[in-house]
């Protein structure tokens, strides 16, 4: 299975209020047994740090304060087949944001934020029309 995801969170630098983190990734999972609901994901794609306009939260940032980061994910979780298009997944997940440097407003910098964020959530899957899903038995050949 592949796909795009896209999600919000927040992290917190010296105790100050949270900066909002934007992901938006493209991802991967794979079924190691065709009989289970179980898999693995991982992906890769963009985390944006900030909002692109001057806000009073957070350490006091230079307006506008946005940054790109490379961001990773990847997790465990299992599917809960409805019927043949519709799905409802369970998963937990570990996504990295490379931040880089951020510059204060006194223009001191903090170097090399990495933001680490662990999420436990649930999706809805909708397969596209005339996909249908082929159970593996033992023995059959491919």
């Amino acid at each position: 299975d592949a796909g795009i995801e896209t999600h919000w969170v927040s992290f917190q630098v010296n105790q100050d209020e949270p900066i909002r983190t934007t992901f938006v990734l493209g991802f991967a999972q794979l079924r190691p047994f065709a009989r289970s609901g179980w898999f693995l994901k991982t992906g890769m794609g963009i985390g944006v740090a900030g909002n692109g306009l001057y806000s009073p939260i957070g350490p006091r940032i230079a307006p506008p304060y946005t940054t790109n980061a490379l961001a990773l994910v990847y997790g465990t979780g299992w599917t809960f087949n409805l019927n043949q298009r519709w799905a409802v997944q369970a998963h937990a997940t570990h996504n990295v944001a490379a931040l880089g440097e951020l510059t204060l407003t006194d223009g001191s910098r903090i170097q090399n934020v990495i933001g680490n964020y662990w999420t436990i959530g649930t999706a809805i899957v909708c397969s596209r029309p005339g996909v249908r899903r082929r159970r593996v038995t033992a023995g059959e050949g491919g």
